[in-house]
């Protein structure tokens, strides 16, 4: 991974693909674009560092809401400072009753509470990773919460999937090689915001606190 200062737009990165792919002047100018952001759109979703917070206002008798536009991934789900468990979709269709939420289910861009809530005062935050917005052109700004100094692994997840097209025996070899980069950067990215396998003890306390003071 390059140690170069990271900038805060795609353009800086288009320019270094350019003066590194075997044949630049195959990929136009849309295509580097459309694979650059999705470069940032996996790097982003992969490593989870677009850490969001929202409540949900439950209503009684109303067991589904909307979750949020951006929202990739469910990090954690609180209640009173309470952490509701994850209930499967198949096990979400048994009948739980009304009464005080204790876990929670998700589908196709909805959060479901069981039991129903059979109050319309309470709250539940969610601790979610975000998936960032399309990008519409080279200077963009990119999400600050991406951290710089691991930007670049937008650029080895352009060239893995140019070279994966190429293709031959040579070109897998090197598209693996820029593979194995891309995922040591979200690995990195993981292990500096504890976002590996959920969040950090200190982010939870955040949460849990946020859940009490809505009480």
């Amino acid at each position: 991974m390059s140690n170069l200062t990271a900038r805060p737009t795609l353009r800086y990165y288009a320019d270094r693909l350019r003066t590194t792919l075997a044949e630049p002047e195959l990929v136009g100018e849309s295509d580097l674009l459309t694979f650059l952001s999705d470069g940032y759109k996996r790097l982003c979703e992969r490593s989870g560092c677009l850490l969001g917070t929202t409540t949900v206002t439950l209503t009684s008798g109303v067991a589904e809401a909307d979750l949020p536009e951006d929202h990739y991934r469910t990090r954690l789900v609180a209640l009173g400072g309470v952490r509701l468990d994850e209930l499967s979709l198949r096990n979400s269709l048994a009948s739980y009753g009304a009464g005080v939420p204790l876990a929670y289910y998700q589908y196709a861009g909805k959060i479901g509470f069981a039991p129903t809530p059979n109050t319309s005062t309470n709250h539940v935050t969610l601790l979610y990773s975000a998936s960032p917005p399309p990008v519409q052109g080279y200077d963009d700004d990119l999400d600050p919460r991406l951290p710089p100094e691991y930007r670049y692994g937008i650029v080895h997840w352009v060239r893995w999937r140019i070279t994966q097209i190429d293709g031959g025996a040579q070109g897998i070899s090197r598209a693996n090689y820029e593979r194995a980069l891309f995922e040591d950067c979200v690995g990195k990215i993981r292990r500096q915001l504890g976002t590996v396998a959920s969040v950090t003890p200190g982010r939870m306390r955040s949460v849990v606190e946020a859940g009490r003071a809505l009480r």
